[in-house]
């Protein structure tokens, strides 16, 4: 089973964003640095956020990736000129990752042996956005460790060391918060935005299991809105990333249509919403039924 922690942190302009999503031996993860500092970068960001959720449900090789990710240059380019950003989209599937990405972004895979950084061949311009990107496919490669993918909010201002050693010996949760701690400045800012995603095998233990029948609360995509807009709704935990969403006592399909309707069973993802990281209901669990 794999384990998912984020952060997201406004050190600057607001203008990282993620997703990140498992179920069960898969995950899929995503982080955008946009460029610019004029809010078109984060526009730049978002747009590939919100697309990648819907490649969610297959697997797909880096070439795959890479492909998928010049696509996505084209339509920012035609849609949202002067918007650009940086990309890596990072799949864990059977115990293998594989990927893609642009820009100065970046994928580790940090274990006991050492660090592979998956991005290493990765070229920094032309970004996403620009009509002009190279995006670079990596993998498949064994999953092993920890998988860190963070934008240069983390990479520009802390050593390989420092960050090496804190994925490998702490906790995922500490971890992550050693590493934005890690650099900011004496006033406690961030010299920049920072986000980023760890992602590791973890046993189902007693705490999992407890969480089963509890209530939590995701939220949910409202359709027919113009712009994404998100509602928090009640839900039941089935299992790891697997909720049942509660029907509200005021739910009208006329005021407003869920993505997933009440009484549907969900993967939960999680997405930059008001600038937190939120969980999301993302898709309709394997073998889940959709009310």
């Amino acid at each position: 089973m794999l384990n998912l922690t984020t952060r997201l942190d406004i050190g600057h302009a607001g203008e990282d964003q993620l997703f990140a999503q498992a179920s069960g031996d898969r995950a899929l993860v995503a982080i955008a640095d946009g460029a610019g500092g004029t809010g078109s970068g984060r526009q730049a960001a978002t747009f590939l956020c919100d697309r990648v959720i819907h490649e969610s449900g297959e697997i797909h090789d880096g070439a795959w990736w890479s492909t998928w990710l010049s696509e996505i240059d084209r339509q920012l380019e035609s849609t949202h000129p002067g918007a650009e950003t940086t990309a890596v989209v990072v799949q864990i599937a059977h115990g293998e990752v594989s990927g893609a990405s642009v820009g100065d972004s970046a994928a580790w895979l940090v274990s006991e042996t050492g660090v592979v950084d998956l991005t290493a061949g990765q070229r920094a311009k032309p970004r996403l956005g620009s009509g002009h990107a190279t995006p670079v496919a990596f993998g498949p490669i064994q999953m092993v460790g920890q998988l860190l993918v963070a934008t240069d909010g983390l990479f520009n201002y802390s050593g390989f060391n420092s960050i090496s050693t804190c994925v490998r010996e702490a906790d995922p949760a500490v971890a992550a918060d050693q590493l934005v701690d890690g650099v900011r400045l004496r006033s406690g800012a961030l010299p920049d935005d920072l986000a980023l995603v760890l992602c590791g095998n973890a046993a189902a233990g007693a705490a999992d299991t407890a969480l089963i029948g509890t209530e939590t609360v995701v939220h949910v995509r409202l359709l027919d809105e113009g712009t994404p807009v998100y509602r928090p709704a009640k839900a039941v935990i089935q299992s790891h990333y697997i909720v049942v969403l509660e029907p509200p006592l005021d739910y009208e399909t006329e005021a407003e249509l869920w993505e997933f309707p009440p009484g549907s069973v969900v993967r939960v993802g999680f997405r930059v919403l008001e600038d937190r990281v939120a969980p999301v209901a993302v898709a309709i669990a394997d073998n889940g039924p959709t009310a």
